[in-house]
């Protein structure tokens, strides 16, 4: 595990409890388009219910995310969670909960599992 991940994992188990980790997610898009603002979301979840169990979201440009962009993603709960990452335009406003959103049309989405993922976006019709 990188020393980065073990210092998130460690931060969440003691913010979220004991069964919470960090799961470190590589996220790249190559054909998104330049736009004035982008929004990067990621969420961890369950497997088989398809729930939410932590999220982030950040501010990215399409430039950063040719290049690749690395979040470390809080997981509650569930080894190996499923990963599900988009990128829509839209500012990343904090006060909106990652752990509702979904992806719109359009957006540029890709998933993965495990706890130290690459994901390539590409775009959902």
């Amino acid at each position: 595990m990188v020393p980065h991940v073990m210092w998130m994992s460690l931060l969440t188990a003691l913010t979220l409890g004991s069964n919470a980790t960090a799961v470190r997610a590589e996220v790249r898009a190559y054909d998104v388009p330049e736009a004035a603002q982008l929004r990067l979301v990621v969420q961890t979840q369950d497997k088989i219910a398809r729930k939410p169990l932590g999220s982030i979201q950040r501010a990215v440009t399409a430039a950063e995310l040719r290049k690749g962009v690395h979040v470390d993603v809080p997981s509650i709960g569930s080894s190996k969670p499923l990963v599900v990452a988009w990128v829509e335009r839209g500012d990343a406003n904090l006060e909106y909960d990652g752990l509702v959103a979904r992806p719109r049309r359009r957006s540029f989405v890709g998933t993965a599992s495990g706890d130290d993922v690459s994901i390539e976006l590409s775009r959902r019709s």
